[in-house]
């Protein structure tokens, strides 16, 4: 009896240490996110799911910084590019289908009229769009498309998708030949959503709720619908004078519009709950997810980045800058651990006074993760 009571009360003890280590690690954390809204993020979402400590939200800030509506773990951001790892994911749904094969050249999908005027384009497959080795331009980073947005003289309602390759991609040159380096470039998801939908025979995001959303009961992500209630405001320095202005119609703007690069609204649970589903297999099968995390010089995979670094080793994942929102969305494959980092500070080009601080944010997170 001594010995049982005493495996007993080893237990507990073993037990109540660990709770104790879990309270005093997000305790931390939310110290970290306090210092990041003192200096100058508006509101911060951080999720860990841990296999020692736990799944948490941890939340600093605000929502709505002109009501001063606190940020809570409910509250949904735009992911910005932390979408085109749902479209990647999507896409190879379709691959796993045998609807479309990963070595396809994209003139099968596309019309003439696009594949002609984009450089080389009857050379590049959809491998290619997804691991970032078309060698396409990125029409995101053309000077002439972001000075008019953000002068307020394009609304995006009045531009289609195609219109945006013919004004902003057609015509420029090649960054790399098809499959040679691995060049970011926001026209190659554009361009899988325009595919997706050809095979399809309709709107690809019905499939992307059917494949991915549904199964995982993701309740509050969408994509390119704004959500109903608990969407941050969005935060950015859109005239570059040091200061943060209240941008949300233009995040909700560009997040509806944009097809396969962007799209996708969430809350960091389930942002975070999506990539480890992902990349622990519960979406796709296992060679499907091999094909995924294939890397390209050690960088990108499949609608996934990759890194190797001192303390975590490795991790995957993907990272968004966008109107209104800065995300990380990652998971540590040696470790079992997951993490969504979430803000509604941000611009898809500029804002460097708040990016520092957010990356400073973000390089305490990983020291409290690891060292």
């Amino acid at each position: 009896m001594k010995s049982k009571a005493a495996l007993f009360f080893l237990i507990f003890l073993l037990v109540t240490c660990a709770n104790a280590q879990n309270h005093r690690k997000f305790h931390k954390a939310q110290k970290i996110l306090d210092k990041a809204t003192k200096a100058g993020l508006v509101g911060v979402a951080l999720h860990i799911d841990h296999p020692r400590w736990g799944s948490q939200t941890v939340t600093s800030g605000f929502a709505d910084r002109e009501t001063s509506e606190p940020l809570e773990k409910d509250h949904i951001f735009s992911l910005a590019s932390v979408g085109k790892t749902y479209t990647a994911t999507t896409v190879m749904s379709l691959v796993q289908q045998g609807r479309l094969k990963p070595d396809d050249a994209i003139s099968k999908y596309l019309p003439d009229e696009i594949v002609d005027n984009l450089p080389l384009g009857h050379s590049v497959t959809i491998r290619h769009l997804l691991n970032m080795t078309s060698g396409f331009y990125n029409y995101e980073h053309h000077p002439v498309l972001n000075q008019l947005y953000l002068d307020g003289k394009l609304s995006l309602d009045t531009l289609s998708h195609l219109e945006a390759l013919q004004r902003y991609a057609y015509g420029q040159p090649a960054t790399a030949a098809p499959g040679k380096e691995v060049h970011y470039s926001s026209t190659n998801y554009m361009l899988l959503a325009m595919i997706m939908d050809t095979i399809l025979g309709e709107y690809h995001g019905h499939y992307m709720e059917q494949t991915i959303f549904a199964p995982l009961k993701l309740r509050s992500t969408s994509y390119r619908k704004s959500p109903d209630r608990w969407l941050s405001s969005a935060y950015g320095d859109i005239n570059d004078n040091g200061r943060l202005e209240n941008i949300t119609p233009m995040a909700i703007e560009t997040t509806n519009w944009f097809i396969g690069d962007d799209g996708v609204y969430a809350n960091a649970e389930e942002a975070c709950r999506f990539m480890k589903a992902l990349l622990t297999g519960q979406i796709t099968n296992q060679q499907t997810l091999k094909e995924m995390t294939t890397w390209v010089e050690d960088q990108y995979g499949m609608g996934l980045m990759y890194d190797k670094a001192f303390p975590y080793k490795e991790v995957i994942g993907h990272t968004g800058r966008g109107i209104g929102s800065t995300t990380d969305v990652h998971y540590f494959p040696r470790q079992g651990i997951t993490l969504a980092l979430l803000c509604n500070t941000g611009k898809r080009v500029g804002d460097p006074q708040f990016g520092k601080a957010y990356n400073r944010l973000r390089k305490r997170i990983v020291k409290l993760l690891f060292l």
